[in-house]
């Protein structure tokens, strides 16, 4: 079996895999997956955990065939060699990349402990596949955040960073996962910037040799830029027309209401991925297809939220206050002739 999987998931490698991956079929990856957890040895382990990541990568069909997959690896994780438990993080990795209803069941599976507690290994493989491992499955979700925080991942991979088995792939996961994190819990980036000792420490962490050298690749330094930015206190942006007649203890127009209803989403395209953007209808699944299919990097954007996190920066109206201009907040009042 260990050798039929090492042969199918080469088949099932690189980007014009997908006649393979065709003829594998559900049955045939849902095979794998059992075969997984029935794997006696560190080599049985290995190449089916292998062969269930290769399976996966570009796949979404191959992704809901595995969803038992977290399930079946997780467990083995810990008790596996360096190769084998670097190969089944991987494949949990992989099966939950851009597919929510596997990171739930990654995340219900123990997959963010596992992945803290992987990522303080001293062996370079399995570092890089626990902080993958901890990005895919934390995207997009403010409770998954919350595990994450609780089982001290931010902290490893900050850790892991700067030690002795950091590699420019280590490096580039431990930047996609610390931003992952600051987006999804937009309303407690001071926590998460808390947990990794301050957006200071993850910065020089960033200015570690190995991390220095990784951002030599203009894709790892632009993952490292957008982390250090979603950890800094955001930006709110508030599409809040009729700010000045709060200001003056009224209520704004009606015309104003509606404006800011229906147009509370566009200062999106002022944000960017440290930023939030306070509205009062959150954006569904197809809002984010709509930018996605027009060529809109989703990475890029800020995060939509009901209200503005402590700390956030107002922008581009700001809060009601004295500091608003007088004559426009004046007029919104009885008492004062304009």
């Amino acid at each position: 079996a260990t050798q039929s999987c090492r042969s199918l998931g080469s088949a099932c490698f690189g980007g014009d895999a997908d006649p393979a991956k065709t003829v594998v079929g559900d049955d045939g990856a849902a095979a794998v997956v059992a075969a997984v957890a029935a794997a006696a040895t560190d080599g049985d382990f290995r190449w089916r955990a292998h062969c269930v990541w290769n399976q996966c990568v570009r796949s979404t069909r191959m992704q809901d065939a595995c969803g038992a997959a977290p399930a079946a690896l997780l467990p083995g994780v810990s008790r596996r060699g360096a190769a084998a438990a670097a190969s089944g993080l991987r494949a949990v990795a992989f099966a939950a990349r851009d597919h929510e209803a596997n990171r739930r069941a990654a995340a219900d599976a123990g997959a963010l402990e596992a992945a803290a507690a992987a990522a303080r290994a001293d062996d370079e493989g399995v570092v890089a596949a626990a902080l993958a491992c901890y990005a895919c499955v934390v995207e997009g979700s403010a409770a998954r955040a919350d595990l994450a925080l609780a089982a001290g991942a931010p902290a490893a991979a900050v850790a892991a960073v700067a030690g002795p088995a950091a590699t420019a792939d280590a490096v580039r996961w431990a930047a996609k996962a610390l931003a992952a994190t600051a987006r999804a819990a937009a309303a407690r980036r001071g926590d998460v910037a808390a947990a990794c000792g301050g957006a200071a420490a993850v910065a020089a962490a960033f200015s570690a040799p190995a991390a220095m050298k990784a951002r030599r690749r203009g894709r790892v330094d632009a993952d490292i830029t957008r982390c250090l930015a979603c950890l800094e206190p955001p930006r709110a942006y508030d599409y809040a027309v009729g700010v000045e007649a709060v200001a003056a203890g009224r209520e704004p127009p009606k015309n104003f209401r509606t404006l800011r209803r229906d147009l509370g989403a566009l200062p999106w395209v002022l944000g960017g991925p440290g930023d939030v953007v306070v509205a009062q209808d959150l954006p569904g699944p197809a809002f984010y297809e709509r930018l996605a299919a027009a060529g809109v990097d989703l990475e890029e954007m800020p995060v939509f939220v009901a209200e503005a996190p402590r700390g956030a920066v107002p922008r581009p109206w700001g809060v009601p206050g004295p500091h608003l201009r007088r004559s426009n907040v004046a007029r919104y009042r009885d008492d004062v002739s304009v």
